[in-house]
């Protein structure tokens, strides 16, 4: 199994996120490239790791699991599998990121105990629920403007995402959806804990650069 479940208690985490682009058929290149992503994610100090590929067999998805987790045994980063306990546990993974259409959060808790479990949140009451639920943390989206997110609606902004984190006390929301460089010390000032995203962390050999330059903006 890569690395368990642990507490957050501290703010800077670096959630990398996977594009969706690995297919059936080009499934031995597309796999190739996101395990040296998360590879890169690993060295570079990233925190989670989500293989968000909706695209392929439950045999495929357990494959490239296998291989992330593989590349990051060597690091402390946590390879969640989106939507997926079952695959999650079965491959070695840390955990799973749930949503609003996926098995609740207390259902896995209670049936894959040990798993890391995070939540997707795009509504206040989400976040409070998750946490009662047992999440270990939400993501909160869509921050900004963000493609991967249009389906949940317009974006919520700086105040809505200080208010998310103001909710719940200690509990880790992340933010995502639209985030870039330039914008990652104001959604730091606003309280997130961390940044999420897929395009912020597609910047091939300059991730560590870019993982570093994320966790200062945190640690000032």
């Amino acid at each position: 199994m890569s690395n368990p479940a642990k507490p957050f208690s501290a703010r800077g985490i670096i959630y990398v996120i996977t594009d969706g682009a690995c297919l059936e058929e080009d499934f031995e290149s597309s796999s190739r490239k996101l395990e040296m992503l998360a590879r890169r994610a690993a060295e570079a100090g990233a925190d989670l790791f989500q293989i968000r590929e909706k695209n392929l067999s439950a045999r495929k998805l357990t494959i490239l699991t296998k291989m992330i987790v593989a590349a990051a045994n060597t690091s402390e980063m946590q390879v969640l599998v989106n939507g997926r306990p079952d695959i999650a546990s079965a491959a070695g993974a840390s955990g799973v990121h749930l949503n609003r259409e996926s098995l609740s959060v207390a259902d896995v808790k209670r049936s894959f105990t040990g798993l890391t479990v995070g939540y997707s949140a795009h509504r206040f009451e989400e976040i409070r629920e998750a946490r009662v639920q047992g999440a270990d943390f939400v993501t909160f989206s869509p921050i900004f403007e963000s493609e991967s997110k249009k389906g949940y609606g317009p974006p919520l902004g700086l105040s809505a995402l200080r208010a998310a984190t103001e909710l719940e006390p200690g509990f880790p929301v992340i933010a995502l959806g639209g985030v870039t460089i330039s914008e990652v010390a104001k959604v730091a000032e606003a309280g997130s804990w961390g940044i999420a995203g897929i395009s912020i962390f597609d910047c091939g050999d300059a991730l560590a650069g870019r993982v570093a330059e994320i966790g200062r903006v945190f640690r000032q």
